[in-house]
């Protein structure tokens, strides 16, 4: 019976760390669970984006969520052996598993404390796969309680194969429909490819609504358009950042680079404030390296920006009053992005259509493609091709 549990338990494991990896992959954009429509400002589906949370989503570039994976899949077999194979190697297996499991629940310990007390900050999915976790090293205290391994009675072998099969099948049948439910309802296909991070709902973009001659911009604003949607606090948005400044730098006489703040918590206006302040100084894209480079949990407060201002060699003097002016800005852009079905970052749009795929690679293959076929490409107000930002 408890070997019967601990194949369940770690087949709904293998499920969840699919799960978990996919919506990882996607930016949580649709929350935690990847139930909602998208994730906006404020509210409790913040957990799993949280930046203080990144240092744990990968052990030596593997994701964390891959390592449950293999975790889960590794008891599963393990379990589903000791049931077919002879007294000496079901022990073998049993041992095998009570280790994995000892380390697992070790690993457990420190997620937890790392959440509460460190990042200060709970993904609900890494929260259900170490209660099973716990729940599993539970019932090898049982076991060893009640005296350790336990070999499946000859008599009791076909049934206890039967259950094991039952239960596999079961599992690949509920992992079908977990693929068919994110397919269905996420920001886009998996026939996109996992790779590709998701982009905005709104397929395409309309580029005169967001690019105007004081736009700041890198390279040729009469090439291709490439604008980014991002968060001064979004992780996966500092990674976009530098893959366009080095695209700048690539297609400088081709393409035109903007950057527009998109914020999507709450905490993050008041650095989409400055973003503002700075659009006419030539600090513009110098504001948004050195707000990614100084973020920290929480965004950044009135005296991290001050210093920043300075660090710009510009006047830090009555700031809070200064940013309090172009707030009315800052909101009436932030509705207009919510308007065109723009809910998550980084949100890429090329020439007006979303790139699906925010690779650098994928990035200039899209830029290359919209240079060579002008007529796809909306209608760029901007004729001057001079650079500027």
């Amino acid at each position: 019976m408890l070997n019967r549990t601990i194949l369940l338990l770690s087949l709904a494991g293998m499920i969840l760390a699919i799960h978990l990896w996919i919506q990882h992959e996607r930016n949580f954009d649709q929350g935690c669970w990847g139930l909602g429509e998208s994730v906006t400002q404020g509210g409790a589906l913040e957990g799993c984006r949280d930046p203080a949370l990144k240092s744990a989503s990968s052990i030596y570039g593997i994701s964390t969520a891959a390592l449950g994976y293999a975790f889960y899949f590794a008891i599963a077999t393990l379990a589903f052996f000791k049931t077919i194979l002879t007294l000496r190697f079901a022990k073998l297996c049993n041992d095998i598993s009570d280790v994995l499991v000892g380390m697992g629940f070790i690993c457990v310990l420190y997620l937890l404390f790392f959440q509460a007390f460190i990042a200060k900050a709970f993904c609900p999915l890494c929260l259900v796969s170490s209660a099973i976790i716990i729940a599993l090293f539970a019932i090898k205290a049982i076991q060893w309680k009640r005296g350790g391994f336990v070999p499946v009675p000859d008599s009791a072998q076909v049934r206890e194969v039967g259950c094991a099969s039952g239960m596999v099948f079961g599992a690949l049948g509920l992992l079908v429909a977990v693929l068919l439910f994110v397919d269905q309802i996420a920001t886009r296909g998996l026939g996109q490819g996992l790779s590709a991070r998701p982009s905005a709902s709104a397929a395409h973009l309309k580029v005169e609504d967001w690019i105007k001659p004081e736009t700041p911009v890198l390279g040729a604003s009469s090439g291709v358009s490439v604008i980014g949607f991002l968060d001064p606090n979004c992780p996966h948005c500092k990674e976009t950042y530098a893959s366009m400044m080095r695209l700048s730098a690539q297609y400088h006489d081709k393409a035109g680079f903007y950057i527009i703040p998109r914020a999507l918590w709450s905490y993050s206006m008041l650095q989409v404030q400055a973003l503002e302040l700075v659009k006419q100084n030539g600090k513009y894209f110098d504001m948004w390296r050195l707000q990614f480079e100084h973020g920290k949990k929480g965004g950044l407060r009135i005296d991290d920006l001050e210093s920043i201002f300075r660090e710009l060699g510009m006047d830090a003097k009555d700031l809070e009053q200064r940013l309090s002016a172009v707030l009315p800005t800052v909101t009436s852009d932030l509705n207009r992005a919510k308007a065109a079905g723009i809910n998550s970052t980084p949100s890429i749009f090329i020439d007006g259509v979303a790139a699906t795929n925010r690779g650098e690679n994928a990035l200039a293959e899209l830029i290359e493609q919209a240079v060579a076929n002008p007529k796809a490409k909306s209608k760029n107000p901007l004729t001057d091709g001079t650079p500027g930002g």
